[in-house]
């Protein structure tokens, strides 16, 4: 007989019910082009919301079409699916925490200002967060932070140094007017790229205590990053697809506020839950009861159907006594495994020959510059005019800017660049550095505000290119 684990009340406490169906949490799709293989997480109850910790292979079927044809099923074969569990347990989770810094989190949790720091929601929030980070006792588990309003601003990409987390958590400052607003789409958009390249579990958790607030369409002004583009819930859910990562929202404010319509949909089109939370109790309980829930995952893979399509369906059946269920996702298998070859062609070997060379490059420009502490190196001028190629690092904040008193001056034909366009600032007690951005700036082709740096990441200021590199020891 199944064995069940008796947590179920938690999640009742804290407004979830489960209903029988099974959840498929996350599709992983970075073993298709090599083996044909579909890692799929999923999440089963039983109608009490129990958690079933055995699975085996009697207990389900698998289904995959294409998702412009799903009444054209082809059921996977037995013998070509495999069930693990324990798996997040053995492997790790990567999370990344999304914290909202609006306005109203500086509110108390009845929905009055308070001057009181100890009743602000976004103190609430950082013990909470604290809570949770305290409770990761698995050295593989790994956690990545950013605090959004108007702006989105990361602090860092999933890191198993929990300590370092701690500490930007408390660097969260309370925004200026015009940063108030609560940009919870454009936000969850730009935070996949914060899983570029990590492998396994990949969890959001999104701390929110209002509604969606796009800044120009409530002020009329062009936002610094988006423009004057206003984000569509559906767009995280699509780009957390395509990357393989689960949302859970929180909400976290009075049970009168205003909840994010959205949420729910969020959450369910990316195999995650929505949680309430109206006190730092229950707060820091939905913390952990994710947590608790992502480690009952199954890890289930299978054998890819050859279903000539980019974008497959795929259904999970499950029976066992009187409980049954099914739960769809769908996952982008790309026009290599979309379509059967009868010919091969040497042009698919194009993109690794291309990432051979560019290796090639990047470390022949590696070992050229040896430097014994943290550098700038220059790739692209852009159309600026810059005589230094390479850049030392050497004090505790270094300028790039149009200014001539900037420590890197860029000067062009670029009016977008600032006099103090961005800083970058060396932080003794961590050993670290991270830039603060004024003007766009972009670090690995992503916006960012804020960002510590990591060696290797690529930083572009309106068209002129550089290298962060750190051999401090």
């Amino acid at each position: 007989m199944k064995k069940l684990i008796c947590f179920g009340i938690m999640f009742i406490s804290a407004g979830i019910l489960f209903a029988a169906d099974p959840v498929i949490s996350q599709i992983d799709t970075s073993d298709l082009f090599v083996s044909q293989k579909i890692n799929m997480y999923v999440n089963i109850s039983d109608r009490k919301g129990v958690p079933v910790t055995t699975l085996s292979g009697s207990d389900i079927e698998i289904y995959e079409s294409s998702s412009a044809d799903k009444d054209r099923e082809i059921r996977i074969n037995d013998e070509d699916i495999s069930i693990q569990s324990n798996v997040n347990q053995n492997n790790g989770i990567n999370f990344y925490l999304m914290v909202d810094n609006s306005g109203s989190m500086y509110m108390g949790m009845n929905g009055k200002s308070t001057s009181k720091e100890s009743e602000q929601r976004i103190n609430l929030a950082r013990e909470a967060v604290n809570s949770f980070l305290k409770d990761i006792d698995n050295s593989s588990d790994k956690v990545g932070l950013a605090s959004y309003n108007t702006n989105f601003n990361s602090y860092s990409v999933p890191s198993s140094n929990i300590d370092k987390i701690s500490g930007f958590l408390e660097e969260i400052e309370k925004p200026d007017a015009e940063n108030r607003y609560t940009e919870i789409y454009a936000s969850l958009s730009s935070s996949v790229d914060e899983f570029r390249d990590i492998q396994g579990r990949k969890v959001i958790i999104i701390l929110t205590d209002g509604e969606n607030q796009p800044f120009y369409k409530l002020t009329g002004k062009v936002h610094p990053v988006f423009g004057t583009k206003t984000y569509d819930y559906k767009e995280p859910i699509e780009l957390c697809n395509e990357e393989g990562i689960s949302v859970f929202p929180i909400y976290f404010g009075p049970s009168s506020g205003m909840k994010d319509k959205y949420l729910d949909e969020i959450a369910k089109g990316t195999g995650g839950r929505v949680f309430n939370a109206n006190n730092r109790r229950d707060l820091q309980n939905v913390y952990r009861d994710i947590r608790t829930q992502i480690l009952n995952e199954f890890l289930i893979t299978y054998k890819a159907t050859m279903i000539p399509a980019n974008k497959k369906n795929v259904r999970l059946v499950y029976k066992y006594n009187n409980d049954s269920g099914q739960n769809e996702r769908y996952y982008f298998s790309g026009s290599v495994l979309g379509l059967p070859l009868k010919v091969f062609s040497l042009l698919l070997l194009l993109p690794f020959i291309l990432a051979l060379l560019l290796f090639g490059i990047l470390s022949k420009l590696k070992f050229e510059n040896k430097n014994n502490g943290a550098y700038l190196e220059l790739l692209d001028r852009g159309v600026a005019k810059v005589s230094t190629k390479v850049f030392s690092l050497d004090r505790a904040k270094t300028v790039i800017g149009g200014s001539d008193n900037a420590d890197m001056t860029i000067i062009g034909k670029n009016n977008n660049i600032k006099n103090n366009h961005a800083t970058i600032v060396f932080d003794k007690t961590r050993n670290c550095y991270t830039i603060v951005s004024e003007g766009l700036t972009k670090v690995n082709n992503r916006t960012v505000k804020t960002k510590v740096l990591e060696p290797g990441d690529v930083i572009n200021v309106c068209g002129t290119t550089v290298v962060f590199d750190n051999n401090r020891k």
